[in-house]
């Protein structure tokens, strides 16, 4: 999780940023950039930004089903380890 997810975690730390938060919602709501916009009370083109800002900060292509899997997989492990 931390290999894939640890540039945003810290660069959310680093900045009071919600790149996790938007990722998340974005898989949550099946990658609808307006739906993830609402639900996040942002526009969408904000969220589109956070969304590049995560694949500049990982390296990964967010397009790509096998990294969108990856990274699906590694949030689902950040939020259990998430203190409750």
């Amino acid at each position: 999780m931390r290999r894939l997810l640890g540039a945003v975690i810290d660069y959310d730390d680093a900045n009071d940023t919600d790149l996790m938060r938007s990722l998340w919602v974005y898989f949550e709501v099946n990658r609808s950039w307006q739906e993830g916009a609402r639900r996040l009370g942002i526009h969408k083109q904000t969220l589109v930004y956070r969304l590049k800002k995560v694949e500049e900060l990982t390296g990964a292509d967010l397009r790509d089903f096998g990294t969108q899997a990856d990274l699906y997989l590694a949030l689902r492990t950040w939020r259990l380890l998430l203190p409750r």
